[in-house]
């Protein structure tokens, strides 16, 4: 005769396992924003900037005059101007692009061009061409970097 009485009690046989809370139906796309979204709001500052650089642009425009501009810091450059110029494709390209790599590229094309436009030097299909060419080649430049050293972007 079996002198051994087993009995299982409830509080034994329950599992150790962490009880989870049911899963609630939610839909994902209410509460997280789409991955461009949140990058754009990351970059948000930059347009802030641009949107205030060019309200300063604007009222430089209307409000000072060119003679005083014209000879500042580098004779008839303009360079407050080409300053504020390059600061606004600066930020407003880093703000669309999502990028401040090719927002710097994109000042300093820019730049190049108002300080050849200052400088009342004649436009023709081959200056635009040079112009094209400076920024494609700059941006070829660094694509091939960035796919020869490594990236986390790097193409497959």
């Amino acid at each position: 005769m079996d002198t051994h009485h087993h009995t299982t009690s409830p509080d034994r046989a329950r599992s150790r396992l962490k009880k989870t809370s049911p899963v609630k139906n939610r839909s994902r796309t209410s509460s997280v924003p789409s991955p461009l979204l949140q990058k754009y709001l990351r970059f948000s500052p930059l347009l802030l900037i641009a949107a205030v650089n060019g309200i300063v642009i604007w009222n430089v425009i209307t409000r000072v005059d060119p003679q005083k501009l014209q000879h500042m810091i580098i004779p008839n450059s303009y360079a407050p101007m080409l300053l504020l110029l390059m600061s606004l494709s600066f930020f407003l390209g880093s703000y669309l692009f999502l990028n401040t790599g090719r927002g710097a590229r994109i000042a300093l094309i820019t730049g190049l061009y108002f300080f050849l436009k200052f400088q009342h030097v004649f436009f023709s299909l081959s200056v635009y061409l040079f112009l094209l060419v400076l920024f494609f080649g700059l941006e070829s430049s660094s694509f091939i970097k960035k796919w020869k050293f490594g990236s986390k972007n790097r193409p497959k």
